[in-house]
């Protein structure tokens, strides 16, 4: 008859130590996450597709115009170097009849810098689904930062597009000092698991020095605002979490709904109920 009491409490232990784990793996993303937008202001920079030239940033629901940075677009033949005002001008510029390697170049000024931008692709026709393995040249005031490792280019688009899931750009505060920061993944264009993956990010001040970080999947979690940087530019092939991916996937009925908060609800509930008959049968 006593074991039969002790029911209740031994069910919902068992339902809370069964939820225990999830629910403290969400509580920790959240936490880090909480802590990193506290300590640092994210913008994701985007290049406009329809008017070249204009910068934007997105994330905060309509895109916003940025004055403090500016674009420059530019495609060469050889040492032919033409800017670029258009789309149509560009897509003028690959109709060409012999097979040649242009050269795309996007230079960005911010704060007296310049970052450049560059990658070579084949001329012809495009459309949305063409694709071009190339390496991207990499300067910062005139000094090379180029990495082997190489990209898939869409020679279609001037935007975001074009290097999507391998580079991006933000601007990032913290305690009130603002930095142009690139973020390239580096680990090549072949499918690999997580693990293998890898990134590196350019940290421009506006004195000119620049900080390089290198990391791996497994090395993500050590600066937990590396994984803002990826996420906000779609550098990885999913978004990626600080410590795991539990909170990463859609939500639905069973998760985490019915688990882990709905057993934990529950095993609380028992473990009340079984506390209150205890309690009784103690003053019996």
């Amino acid at each position: 008859m006593k074991f039969r009491r002790l029911i209740p409490l031994l069910i919902g232990t068992m339902l809370l130590l069964l939820s225990a784990q999830p629910l403290l793996l969400m509580g920790q993303e959240m936490i880090i996450g909480s802590r990193v937008n506290r300590d640092f202001t994210f913008d994701h920079i985007y290049v406009n597709f329809m008017e070249l030239g204009k910068v934007e940033i997105l994330g905060r629901g309509a895109p916003i115009p940025v004055d403090r940075i500016s674009v420059e677009n530019y495609i060469a033949v050889g040492n032919d170097s033409k800017a670029i005002h258009t789309i149509a001008a560009y897509t003028d510029m690959n109709r060409r009849d012999d097979a040649t390697r242009l050269t795309y170049t996007r230079v960005y000024k911010w704060e007296g810098q310049t970052i450049e931008i560059a990658d070579q692709f084949q001329s012809g026709v495009f459309n949305e689904s063409s694709r071009e393995q190339a390496n991207l040249k990499m300067t910062i005031n005139h000094k090379d930062w180029s990495v082997e490792g190489p990209v898939l280019v869409r020679p279609n688009f001037l935007d975001d597009n074009r290097y999507h899931g391998y580079f991006g750009v933000l601007t990032v505060e913290e305690n009130g000092i603002e930095k142009f920061v690139v973020i390239q993944r580096i680990s090549g264009t072949a499918f690999t698991p997580d693990k293998n993956l890898s990134w590196r990010i350019l940290s421009v001040d506006s004195d000119g020095q620049v900080e390089e970080d290198r990391f791996t999947f497994d090395e993500l979690g050590e600066v937990p605002q590396r994984v803002n940087m990826i996420n906000l530019t779609s550098t990885s092939p999913s978004a990626v979490g600080y410590q795991s991916d539990i909170l990463l996937g859609w939500p639905s009925l069973i998760f985490p709904l019915a688990y882990p908060y709905g057993t934990a609800l529950l095993g609380l509930l028992f473990v009340v109920v079984g506390l209150v008959i205890g309690f009784r049968t103690f003053r019996e």
